[in-house]
């Protein structure tokens, strides 16, 4: 590992999108001393950073492409990650008695309409409301074993036997 310049790391780093530990492979080093190295040198460090935001900038075309194609995934993964701040959380995060009808009138008031957009087209997916109407069941229904559906480990979906 010491006998490798900083030049073959660099170009290693570029071939390889700035995964390290895929350099280290083509290297034939371990991984470990290479990211040490790599924190150590700031053109190193500065190369690996933007292959980085580079990935993540990819991502984020295509979790965009897929909010505008009203994918339900993306939108939940946006709005619980990006809008974390404006009251969006994982749904394990959401306190139990919480309004799932609230939502689109605290949008509305917003001002955002990129915000409103999202959320009605995560309203016309109809895998999304199923989603939201099978989570306020589970959270409402009675700790005791009253034979209901999550008790006899049934399914939540109505009419599905």
């Amino acid at each position: 590992m010491s006998d490798l310049t900083d030049q073959e790391i660099q170009e290693m780093l570029k071939a390889t999108g700035g995964l390290v530990y895929l350099a280290a492979d083509r290297l034939e080093c371990p991984p470990q001393p290479l990211r040490d190295r790599v924190r150590l040198t700031a053109d190193l460090q500065a190369l690996v950073d933007a292959a980085r935001g580079r990935m993540v900038d990819a991502a984020e075309i295509h979790l965009h492409r897929a909010i505008l194609d009203g994918k339900s995934w993306a939108v939940r993964l946006a709005l619980q990650t990006l809008a974390a701040d404006r009251g969006y959380a994982a749904a394990t995060g959401r306190p139990a008695g919480a309004d799932l009808h609230a939502v689109p009138g605290l949008l509305a008031n917003s001002g955002c309409p990129s915000v409103q957009a999202v959320l009605d087209a995560l309203m016309q997916s109809d895998d999304y409301v199923e989603y939201c109407r099978a989570r306020h069941r589970v959270e409402t229904e009675p700790e005791a074993d009253d034979g209901g559906p999550a008790a006899a480990g049934g399914s939540l979906k109505e009419g599905a036997d």
